[in-house]
């Protein structure tokens, strides 16, 4: 689970789950596949960014059309969001098993 801020307000978002809806949606809405729209999300296609907010706010009960925010008729400044995740941390190297391995794995591995 994943904490994202738009202008100062902060929203839940699972990037555990992506219904078949909203991915159709995503689809219809950005004219491509929706692996593209991931793709062009990570790279940092600010018409990618402005569907990810809406499918944040859709997803917390805002329908508001990506259309508005391409016009700017709601305004959104991208250095106003963020995204704070809350998953597991990143496990401790002292943790993992010494040179003498494990009970399943021998010490030639």
């Amino acid at each position: 689970m994943a904490k994202v801020w738009i202008g100062g307000e902060a929203f839940e978002f699972d990037y555990s789950t992506t219904p078949l809806s909203e991915a159709i949606l995503i689809e219809k809405e950005m004219g491509c596949r929706f692996a593209q729209y991931v793709e062009d999300r990570q790279a940092g296609s600010a018409r990618a960014a402005a569907m990810f907010i809406r499918t944040v706010w859709l997803r917390n009960g805002r329908d508001v059309p990506l259309t508005d925010l391409e016009s700017g008729a709601v305004a959104v400044d991208l250095n106003d969001v963020r995204v704070e995740d809350d998953g597991e941390p990143e496990p401790d190297p002292k943790d993992s098993p010494g040179p003498d391995g494990t009970p399943t794995t021998g010490t030639g591995t």
